[in-house]
């Protein structure tokens, strides 16, 4: 018999886990982000654009890895709630574990490591920095994956919100240890109960106002 256990993100593990992470590889790197000192106005508001960026195509690789592994362009789904501190790519497609497990990890490793690894080669700070925050940012992806490589064959899915996922199996999960993951729900399985309409892109209000003010210190940077 297949069983249902929802999932929520202990953002708080994944925020300190995120610090860990940044820390550290800022203390093994430091010597290179000196630069950020030096930095007037528009430099510093061209590095946080560079990182919004950033933040877009970690989201975007994810998707694409959803898609190659068999995901549905339709049961794609973004968002921003910077309240919460996340940009966010979602399906409320079933997938395999294979699919969660490569699109996971893909951009950690993409924008991640391997740019951090050309961005030393080339001794460029802002890809180094970049690069770091991207790995920091991957938080969340890494405390996910560390756990679905313990666990068996599932299916995977989510339900429209951020921080909250769904496993189907047949295995008794409740004994299984989960940093950073709580269950907050569970029993038996019926097919596509999980299955929600979402936004294509969906961005909360108070994103909105945030990403508004952001770009119009943006522009009276570059302006005046």
């Amino acid at each position: 018999m297949k069983k249902y256990y929802k999932f929520e993100m202990n953002v708080k593990s994944m925020s300190i886990l995120a610090l860990i992470l940044v820390t550290v590889f800022m203390g093994l790197f430091y010597k290179r982000m000196n630069y950020i000192i030096y930095q007037d106005y528009k430099q510093i508001t061209i590095t946080f654009l560079l990182i919004f960026i950033w933040c877009i195509l970690h989201e975007l690789i994810h998707a694409l890895f959803y898609y190659l592994t068999g995901t549905k362009k339709e049961n794609i789904s973004f968002g921003i709630a910077l309240e919460k501190g996340v940009f966010y790519c979602l399906t409320n497609q079933e997938i395999t574990k294979k699919g969660i497990m490569i699109s996971l990890i893909a951009p950690f490793i993409l924008i991640g490591i391997l740019t951090l690894i050309i961005g030393l080669f080339i001794k460029s700070p802002i890809l180094i920095l970049l690069s770091i925050f991207n790995i920091g940012g991957a938080s969340g992806d890494l405390i996910m994956f560390a756990y679905f490589f313990t666990l068996d064959n599932f299916l995977y899915t989510e339900m429209g919100e951020p921080t909250s996922f769904a496993i189907i199996t047949d295995k008794d999960l409740l004994k299984a240890k989960h940093f950073g993951l709580n269950i907050i729900d569970y029993g038996k399985y019926k097919n596509n109960m999980f299955k929600v309409k979402t936004e294509k892109i969906k961005i909360t209000k108070l994103s909105w106002i945030i990403l508004i003010i952001f770009f119009i210190l943006l522009i009276y940077n570059f302006y005046f």
